[in-house]
Parts: structure tokens; C-alpha cells; sequence
């Protein structure tokens, strides 16, 4: 008996750093179950990005220049933009955790996670979910 292929979650990578967009594209290239529909670098161009495509989850770092993730959430709600978000950031202050939520994000994972600790609560949140500060073991 096969199962039946469900669609796969749709991803936009937002982060001012090349070496993350890629290192993460190509992490999470590899599960059958996500597609990556592109990278941006800004705010500014992850919101024309939204309006070019359709996004079920977007992986957004928090601190960035000219439009931080928290900026870019509120203009994606006010923007009428349905994906649900996720912060992944190294940062992990309470402040940054309070900014994230109120402005709309449904998850908040630390940059150090593994693959596996990222696809499972990028499944959560796509569920309709809230997952927060997801950490990897320290050794």
C-alpha cells in the first residue's frame, strides 16, 4: 500500500547572511516534505517575495539592517500575507522573545539546532502550532 504524497511545505529563508540562506536551503533541500521557494536578504525583498509566491513558513532572523524580522512580520500582517513565521536567530533574550511574539511569530528556534531539530517544529508550525526556543544539547 503507498501512501498518499501530501504537498510539500513551502519555504521562504530570510536572513541577512549568504552563508546561512545557503547552509539552510541546501539542510533542508534534502526532506522530501519541503520545498524551498527562495532566499531573501531583507525584509524589503522577502515581502516581494511573499507577493510573487506562495509561502506556507517563513524562516526569519530577527536582527537585521534596514528592516529587522520583527518590522518584517508587522508588514507582512499588515501586508494581508498568510505564512506562518519562525525566528531563527542566536539571539535569546527575553526582550527578543516578547518582540517575536507580540509581533506575530509562531516559532522561535536558535540558529545551533540540528536538521532534525528544525523539521519537526517547522511541521509543528505549519500544523497551525506555536513552538518556542527549540535548543540544541550543549556538550
Amino acid at each position: 500500500m503507498s501512501k498518499i504524497q501530501e504537498d510539500p511545505i513551502r519555504i521562504l529563508i530570510v536572513d541577512d547572511h549568504l552563508v546561512v540562506r545557503a547552509g539552510l536551503a541546501s539542510m533542508l533541500g534534502t526532506q522530501a516534505e519541503l520545498q524551498i521557494i527562495g532566499s531573501a536578504p531583507t525584509g524589503e525583498m522577502a515581502l516581494e517575495l511573499l507577493q510573487q509566491n506562495v509561502v506556507d513558513v517563513v524562516f526569519l532572523h530577527l536582527h537585521m539592517p534596514e528592516m529587522s524580522g520583527v518590522e518584517t512580520m508587522l508588514r507582512m500582517k499588515g501586508n494581508g500575507h498568510t505564512a506562518r513565521v519562525i525566528i531563527l536567530t542566536s539571539f535569546e533574550t527575553d526582550e527578543d522573545i516578547y518582540r517575536a511574539v507580540q509581533a506575530g511569530a509562531q516559532g522561535y528556534l536558535l540558529k545551533d539546532v540540528s536538521l532534525r531539530e528544525m523539521v519537526e517544529p517547522l511541521k509543528t508550525v505549519h500544523a497551525g502550532k506555536n513552538i518556542f526556543l527549540v535548543r540544541s544539547p550543549r556538550g
